[in-house]
């Protein structure tokens, strides 16, 4: 049996008649985030007052995963549009989400996050090594390799990339865009970037394809 749950929230709204000076409140219920296999993860993306830790299950080091006061972009754009009601499309959220990472120190979504601050740290600013599908597609956009398939998160792209290949800077010259496009998995990733030294590129062209498209989306 498959049980699910999701955060239900009121909202209260407080106005003042002008005629007679009087406040008035209305309570209105708002759905929060999607539907979950547990009560507590209907709430973490919601109590950042504290921010979060990391327990490293082969040292025991403690590693903060996320900063106090800090949410993301996501929840904050579903916080404006259900509860203070402005809309935010998907054009806003890229500017912002692009203005953030040019005022950020070094750039990046969530530069204390451990995996990221591993990636960051040790692979970037450490070994110079580059991503070989951002190197091949630095237009693509929702390239996940893993979702939560028990709340259907494939079905909407929502997920995480957690596949990489990084090589050394003197590699890239081998390294050429496979005939099958941009696509999802490891075994995809293997596929697209073949290395070779053979000329041309051939496979779906990242300057003319949509990255938000079906085509360049399904694996």
């Amino acid at each position: 049996k498959f049980q699910k749950y999701r955060l239900l929230i009121t909202v209260v709204t407080t106005t003042t008649n002008e005629k007679d000076g009087k406040q008035q409140q209305r309570e209105r219920k708002v759905y929060l985030g999607k539907h979950e296999t547990r009560q507590d993860y209907c709430l973490w993306r919601y109590e950042f007052a504290e921010g979060s830790k990391y327990i490293c299950p082969r040292t025991g080091d403690s590693k903060v995963s996320s900063r106090a006061n800090t949410l993301t972009l996501g929840v904050l754009r579903e916080l404006v549009q259900k509860v203070a009601g402005i809309p935010w499309d998907d054009a806003m959220l890229r500017h912002i989400a692009s203005t953030l990472v040019l005022l950020q120190d070094g750039g990046g979504a969530c530069p204390v996050n451990p995996p990221r601050a591993w990636i960051d740290t040790y692979l970037v600013q450490k070994r110079n090594m580059v991503d070989v599908v951002r190197h091949l597609y630095p237009q693509a956009q929702g390239r996940y390799t893993c979702w939560n398939q028990n709340t259907n998160r494939r079905y909407e792209n929502e997920g995480a990339r957690i596949d990489y290949i990084w090589v050394d800077p003197e590699l890239l010259p081998l390294v050429q865009p496979g005939e099958g496009g941009l696509r999802c998995g490891i075994a995809a990733a293997v596929a697209e970037t073949t290395a070779s030294n053979t000329e041309g590129s051939g496979g779906n062209n990242p300057n003319t394809m949509d990255p938000l498209s079906e085509q360049a989306a399904l694996c």
